[in-house]
């Protein structure tokens, strides 16, 4: 069920392609409100933006994996909802092959069919498109 959830949920995000968010940057692949499993989620405050050395700033160790793997930059949104709350993260990476490598440091689950490849584990889903790393 939770598995389901997280998949209509990001569906939007991928169905932008991950071709860019447009003139918003990669706020512009986040939707300002979902219904999953008939649940509305919305947006909980503004997306954060961290560039640069700032990743530092929202992780307490693990970014200098992304910085190995050509990290340029990342949204964090979270979205709340009749008792769910979300947080989406999407990374920037410099090009596609960054994004996979990212990408493979934690493959252990299920593959469900999204992205160019994904894992669902624990509550969490990953995948890659493109250069980003959501």
């Amino acid at each position: 069920m939770k598995k389901t959830w997280w998949a209509i949920f990001l569906l939007p995000i991928l169905m932008l392609g991950c071709t860019g968010g447009g003139s918003k940057g990669l706020q512009g692949f986040l939707p300002s409100s979902v219904k999953a499993q008939g649940i509305k989620i919305k947006k909980e405050g503004e997306a954060r933006i961290y560039e640069g050395n700032k990743l530092f700033d929202y992780m307490d160790g693990g970014a200098e994996l992304y910085y190995e793997y050509g990290f340029e930059q990342a949204c964090v949104q979270r979205y709340k909802g009749k008792g769910r709350e979300v947080t989406v993260e999407i990374y920037q990476m410099d090009t596609p092959a960054h994004a996979y490598g990212v990408y493979t440091f934690d493959t252990q689950g299920e593959h469900p069919p999204l992205g160019q490849d994904a894992t669902y584990a624990r509550g969490l889903l990953s995948f890659w498109k493109g250069r980003y790393w959501p």
